[in-house]
């Protein structure tokens, strides 16, 4: 077994496990954007394993791993907007700014990375002559970090933001969940800005990055497998900051205020 074949059974097991414990708790309606993140990663890694086992068809890898990104990108986005509006469900002033600026942020990616496209093609020595897949290849990798990185920028901004500074109790399951998918965000665009500014590492150190980013995710299945439950649904945590009683109140009368005042200029 080679070390991309590694690389999908590590996803697959773990994977399935989550995705059976999501379904047998109940709580596979509740957080529908992962659960259908993590399906898809499933079904990825296993027509993936289904390639790599039957090289003989000769299927082009380029072609499927680009007809697999874009839906793949729309699942990772949807995840993140629906744990934004899970996090920020009790402020829906502060949710509607943050969606806009989301959605600004996003917008933004794309177009940088359409401006760093031309670096990436003379890095991979792509010329006027260079064959249509390896063109739309590069432009579809530039697509997936730009997005990638906004995805893991804005949920690290929500998580510093909305759990670590303010004094706001969450769901316990939604806190894991969120910080599980901050760390593999976090791993894949380090994978990807490698792939980036280091385009002449061998295959070997390549393949070695690509495993470490999948044992991230398994890891990450793992865990939200052992600490997913029924109770974490309605059991709150207040994570980060140790504020003192004044201080709490002062923060959350501000939270409040803000909210308060989103709202009246929306309106």
């Amino acid at each position: 077994m080679n070390g991309f074949e590694a690389g999908q059974y590590l996803n697959t097991i773990p994977g399935a496990i989550l995705f059976a414990r999501l379904c047998f708790l109940g709580l596979f309606k509740a957080y529908l954007a992962f659960s259908c993140f993590l399906f898809f990663e499933l079904f990825q890694s296993i027509a993936f394993l289904l390639l790599s086992s039957n090289l003989s068809l000769g299927l082009d890898y380029r072609i499927i791993w680009m007809s697999l990104r874009c839906p793949a990108l729309i699942l990772t986005l949807w995840t993140v907007y629906a744990l934004l509006s899970a996090v920020l469900k009790s402020l829906p002033g502060i949710l509607k700014l943050s969606q806009k600026l989301l959605a600004g942020v996003f917008l933004t990616s794309v177009l940088v990375g359409i401006l760093t496209i031309q670096p990436e093609y003379q890095a991979a020595a792509v010329g006027k002559g260079a064959g249509i897949v390896k063109q739309l290849t590069i432009l579809v990798r530039v697509g997936d970090r730009a997005l990638t990185m906004s995805a893991f920028l804005a949920l690290l901004a929500i998580l510093l933001s909305f759990i670590v500074w303010f004094p706001v109790e969450i769901p316990r399951n939604l806190v894991m969940f969120s910080i599980g998918l901050v760390v593999y965000l976090g791993a894949k665009t380090s994978l990807l800005l490698a792939r980036t500014y280091f385009p002449n590492m061998s295959r070997q150190a390549y393949d070695e990055l690509n495993l470490t980013n999948t044992l991230v995710l398994a890891v990450c299945f793992l865990c939200w497998s052992a600490v997913i439950s029924r109770p974490g649904q309605t059991a709150t945590v207040r994570v980060g900051h140790r504020w003192e009683a004044q201080e709490q109140e002062r923060l959350i009368i501000q939270l409040e205020a803000m909210n308060t005042t989103l709202l009246r200029v929306r309106n």
